[in-house]
């Protein structure tokens, strides 16, 4: 190629002809612009290019380089080659293959190299037991666990300690395995074969008439009185519901004209009149058959009657009473059913009391 701006290269080195301790066939090395360049001695002594007598720049010419051979490359050791792996940039060094490929893909144990359709890759190791297996031209390698292989020539159950039993065995052509005995409790079963030695068996009492049950414990639900229980949990609630609850005083003051009255919360009640009452009722009173009643003391507080009473009420003579006038005024009334509080007789047993 064309060279310029080169610095011509004395002709002697010192007073000594250059030609004079050089061979034509040596090379001579030449730093030009960052390179370092390699010509045969026999250029720059004589013939071919013009000859760099003193300093001044090359003008004309072609530099004919001779290509460096391997001969004047520096000596590596046997099975190594020229890399970097230092991770940084850096002059290359003496590395086996086996360092480039740490370097490069990784150290890990057992790791397989392939070739991918990106390049070379790795593969891990795989599970232990599993197989690396060929997926075929142009597909990756994996690791896989080999289908089972092998004949069985004999199978057999045995039920061990579940109670089960097996009849049939041991196949070794074609067969039935037949199932026998009764599951163990202690496996999920009732160890017997007829429901009352499985109740037996599990503690269990049987439903309707039975002899099983002698006593009961935590109950969530207490036992209705068709059941032969109270209906209740509370000692009150079971007086209620078996009728038997009818001393427990409740009050009550009315300031509209029409009241409800739950009976289960006292058979007596003292109500103080605010208002005339138009519709009285009651809420749970005893169930049919069984006889209740419900006293009431009445105190007004002004000129006010009470001109309803509870359903299908009866007086004396066929007339209701009326509440005596006044404020202060105590009457006294009493209530009875024996069909659950459809129809009631009622009593007057004092009146205008003071």
């Amino acid at each position: 190629m064309p060279v310029t701006g080169v610095p011509a290269l004395k002709k002697t080195i010192g007073t000594t002809p250059l030609a004079s301790v050089v061979n034509p066939s040596d090379l001579i090395w030449i730093w030009q612009a960052g390179q370092l360049l390699a010509a045969p001695a026999s250029l720059l002594v004589s013939g071919g290019l013009p000859v760099i007598s003193t300093l001044g720049t090359v003008t004309t010419g072609v530099w004919n380089a001779t290509p460096i051979s391997n001969a004047f490359l520096a000596q590596v050791a046997n099975g190594t080659i020229k890399a970097n792996i230092s991770g940084a940039t850096a002059s290359p060094s003496d590395v086996t293959l086996s360092q480039l490929i740490d370097a490069v893909l990784g150290n890990s144990i057992g790791a397989i190299l392939y070739r991918s359709a990106a390049g070379w890759a790795v593969l891990t190791p795989g599970p232990v037991n599993s197989v690396l297996t060929s997926q075929g031209p142009g597909a990756v390698p994996s690791y896989q666990f080999p289908p089972g292989t092998g004949t069985v020539t004999s199978i057999d159950a045995s039920g061990g300690s579940t109670g089960l039993t097996f009849s049939g065995g041991p196949i070794t052509t074609i067969g039935t395995l037949t199932m026998g005995g009764t599951l163990a409790v202690a496996n999920g079963g009732t160890g017997a074969g007829t429901p009352a030695l499985a109740r037996a068996g599990l503690g269990a009492a049987a439903s309707g008439p039975n002899a099983d049950i002698t006593s009961l414990s935590a109950l969530s639900t207490p036992l209705s009185v068709s059941q032969g229980g109270t209906g209740a949990s509370t000692i009150a609630g079971a007086q209620t519901a078996l009728g038997l609850n009818f001393v427990n005083k409740q009050s009550l003051t009315n300031n509209t004209s029409s009241i409800v009255i739950d009976v289960s919360q006292g058979g007596m009640l003292a109500l103080t009149l605010n208002a005339t009452i138009t519709s009285f009722s009651v809420i749970n009173w005893p169930v049919a058959g069984i006889f209740g009643r419900l006293v009431i003391e009445v105190t007004n507080n002004g000129s006010f009657n009470i001109t309803s009473w509870p359903g299908s009420t009866i007086w004396p003579n066929g007339t209701a009473p009326n509440v005596t006038s006044g404020a202060g005024a105590k009457d006294t009334y009493l209530l009875t059913s024996s069909d659950g509080g459809n129809n009631f007789r009622g009593y007057i047993i004092a009146q205008n009391l003071h």
